[in-house]
């Protein structure tokens, strides 16, 4: 017979039962069980609802308990913070917006839509231009396209060599 896990000695003739924490054996008069609730020990293999420790894996199980609980506040804690952050974010977000929005200054009063169409059209039609390192750029018109295609055969004649 193996020895109790609280008084250390293997008696014989006293009701036992193995703790559900470390799979020792229990003398149920050193725990201080009494006769209706040895009873109830001998009855739990059919219902596990009744839990049997030793004191070392109930000490155990109060600590993880106790880490438990701290590990909650914790979590609660980083929540809390993470929540504010966000908060603080989202009001400087929104102040920045609406300082940006009240601050027209940095926009043209003679801004229109003819304006704007225009700027797209030579913004589109730029859209396909090439810059190449010290050659000038050129003005408009057909004759500056024929200046600048000749500015590129050359560089390309020099490159070629």
């Amino acid at each position: 017979m193996n020895p109790c896990v609280h008084c250390g000695e293997a008696k014989t003739g006293l009701s036992t039962t193995k703790c559900d924490g470390c799979g020792g054996v229990i003398h149920h008069a050193c725990v201080g069980l009494s006769e209706s609730d040895t009873v109830k020990v001998k009855t739990r293999a059919k219902s596990r609802a009744i839990k049997v420790v030793c004191p070392k894996c109930n000490i155990n199980l109060t600590q993880c308990a106790g880490l438990k609980d701290l590990m909650q506040t914790m979590i609660d804690t980083l929540k809390t913070e993470f929540l504010n952050a966000i908060e603080q974010l989202k009001t400087q977000f929104e102040q920045k917006l609406n300082e940006s929005l009240s601050n027209k200054s940095n926009i043209p009063d003679d801004l229109d839509s003819e304006t704007i169409i225009d700027e797209l059209a030579d913004r589109q039609s730029r859209a396909g231009n090439i810059i190449i390192y010290n050659l000038p750029e050129s003005g408009n018109g057909a004759s500056s396209q024929n200046d600048d295609l000749d500015g590129v055969k050359t560089i390309l004649q020099i490159l070629d060599r």
